[in-house]
């Protein structure tokens, strides 16, 4: 089975409401910029998401809650 996608775009285009997202990544540098910016151009609310950097309110996963995307 093949998961890869051509984008990030493509990657979360079927996301629904409340799914549960993990992101990886290692303090501001690890970040997964384009996928939170598809997550949120995407338009999904109510998410779960787990992340190690959230606290960093200037960006990255953090952007998820200024949004509104994020229910916890």
């Amino acid at each position: 089975m093949d998961k890869t996608y051509a984008n990030a775009a493509a990657a979360v285009a079927d996301m629904p409401d409340g799914a549960s997202l993990a992101m990886g990544g290692f303090g501001l540098s690890g970040n997964p910029m384009q996928l939170i910016d598809a997550v949120l151009a995407q338009g999904a609310t109510a998410l779960s998401v787990v992340s190690t950097t959230v606290a960093w309110t200037g960006g990255g996963s953090a952007c998820c809650w200024r949004q509104h995307a994020s229910a916890r």
